[in-house]
């Protein structure tokens, strides 16, 4: 993965920071941004970030007025690259109000000029996505050499893009600002700040691709999780990513737009996605729809999301991918308590709207109809399964990892491969699987699989390992700390050892 280099210096190094041209804006943590821009970053930044990824999970230690990586850190996990629809975006900015309310504050500096009346142009291409799938990662956790971290790079989006100051009263598209097209080329190259990437380059590009195309490779926008204390399983769908904007401006369309027009609602904030899906921002509409529903096993099929599913539906025919996999998770959970006519028109329409959202880059979306053609699925089919399974899992989806572990270590599909497997199966544990985890934790202490029918014996033993794998496991969701029942099941005294153990750990309710 290239994010750099000569050819992506800056044509004007001295070209203010969006923080110098209008004013550092102070942050507080919870205003840092999640889905940070990195086109404004220096050419060597960016090409330490791209060493960086080559290396394992990415650390950062990121403050509202600078990004760091850390150097000395390193995290397990591996970035897979996954290709999506080629997507192009061109963003404007005219004037120093708009760029205040437009891009991201203090670390999320976009380098732009736009004294006066000028004006700025942001087109970016973008072809896939990398990801190391870490979800709550715990400060405990962390490896020596990490201890200065705040955030990991969960992912990052590739692709191009070209920075240029643009003609007022028009808006260019991304041809235009990568210097295609006649005449562009000269306009391009007088009016150029910074370009990672060229246009053509990635007309290349995939759905398919497990690479991103050379000169079409470049790091446009991260997508950090936080270093926690604590750690929970996430519940029900993910909300969409957010960026830091100033006071008076909220998240919309990609950057920040002033808090008098429609924008992205705090996710867990009712009335504010109320307001603001009645004023139709479709992003809120989707937040509206989750918060409508209970996501536990029990409480979907409730009349609870009777409310839900036109929001959720309004969402995803606006193109919120996320709500698409929610509506149909709404639908199959309707279709429950129906008959079979019911739940086949329901399994129906739900694995079309999560066929949808897989082609589009969605992680649950690609895990969720891998599973229904998955051995436990209602319509089994290897052949359809372990490519889905794979793309869930190169998205950072747990339970996609969970399914295509199985896959290869019962051989469904595949041939039997039970070390990739296992390993596979700690990819859906930092991507904040309970269950994987506690599998893992018996597996590594007792070496043995009970949860595979017969039991799996004679596998790798590391009781260290065991026990990481358990802590993460109880503290992600205490439903799962039950390991010391499975591993009984091995070895009464095995399970003795390991409650122990435990509780030397600092698992406290195993103590005693």
């Amino acid at each position: 993965m290239s994010c750099g280099g000569r050819a992506a210096e800056a044509v004007r190094p001295d070209v203010p920071t969006a923080a110098e041209a209008i004013g550092e804006i102070p942050c507080d943590a919870d205003k840092k941004a999640t889905a940070p821009l990195v086109v404004d970053w220096s050419s060597q930044q960016r090409l330490d970030l791209g060493v960086a990824m080559k290396r394992g999970t990415v650390a950062l230690r990121y403050a509202c007025d600078e990004v760091q990586l850390i150097s000395d850190c390193r995290i397990p996990g591996e970035y897979a690259f996954v290709g999506v629809s080629r997507k192009e975006e061109v963003v404007s900015v005219s004037s120093s109000d708009e760029l205040k309310a437009s891009l991201p504050v203090g670390a999320v500096k976009l380098a732009a000029e736009v004294g006066g009346e000028g004006k700025l142009d942001l087109a970016m291409v973008l072809v896939g996505k990398a990801s190391s799938g870490w979800t709550a990662l715990t400060r405990a956790e962390l490896p020596s050499g990490c201890e200065s971290a705040t955030h990991v790079v969960r992912a990052a989006t590739l692709g191009a893009f070209s920075l240029a100051r643009g003609s007022e009263g028009r808006m260019a598209t991304a041809a235009e600002a990568f210097g295609a097209g006649v005449g562009a080329s000269s306009r391009s190259a007088k009016n150029l700040l910074v370009r990672d990437g060229d246009l053509e380059s990635c007309l290349a590009s995939t759905r398919d691709a497990i690479t991103a195309p050379e000169g079409c490779d470049a790091t446009i926008r991260l997508e950090l999780e936080p270093v926690v204390e604590s750690a929970t399983a996430p519940q029900g769908p993910p909300a969409v990513a957010v960026i830091a904007c100033p006071q008076g401006a909220a998240p919309s369309e990609g950057g920040c737009k002033p808090v008098s027009g429609a924008h992205i609602c705090k996710p867990d904030d009712e009335a504010d996605c109320t307001a603001q899906c009645d004023a139709g921002n479709l992003e809120s509409c989707y937040h509206l729809g989750r918060l409508r529903v209970d996501w536990t096993p029990s409480g979907l099929g409730g009349a609870k999301q009777d409310a839900a599913r036109p929001l959720l539906k309004r969402a995803c025919d606006g193109g919120v991918v996320e709500s698409c996999v929610a509506l149909g998770e709404v639908l199959i959970g309707e279709a429950s308590g129906g008959g079979l006519a019911q739940k086949r028109s329901a399994i129906q329409a739900a694995g079309a709207l999560w066929s949808a959202a897989c082609d589009a880059g969605s992680g649950r979306g690609c895990g969720h109809r891998a599973f229904q053609f998955s051995a436990d699925g209602p319509m089994p089919d290897a052949a359809a399964h372990l490519p889905l399974a794979q793309r869930a899992c190169d998205l950072g989806d747990g339970p996609g990892c969970a399914l295509l572990a199985n896959a290869r270590i019962q051989g469904f599909g595949t041939s039997q491969d039970r070390v990739a497997g296992y390993a596979v199966l700690e990819r859906a544990c930092r991507a904040a699987n309970a269950q994987a985890c506690r599998r893992l934790a018996v597996v590594r202490y007792a070496g043995s699989d009970p949860s595979i029918s017969p039991t799996i014996s004679g596998l790798r033993v590391d009781k260290a390992e065991g026990i990481r794998f358990g802590r993460r496991a109880c503290g992600l969701e205490p439903d799962a700390c039950g390991i010391d029942g499975t591993i009984a099941l091995v070895d009464a005294a095995l399970a003795k050892a390991f409650r122990a153990d435990m509780c030397r750990a600092g698992h406290q309710p195993l103590c005693g």
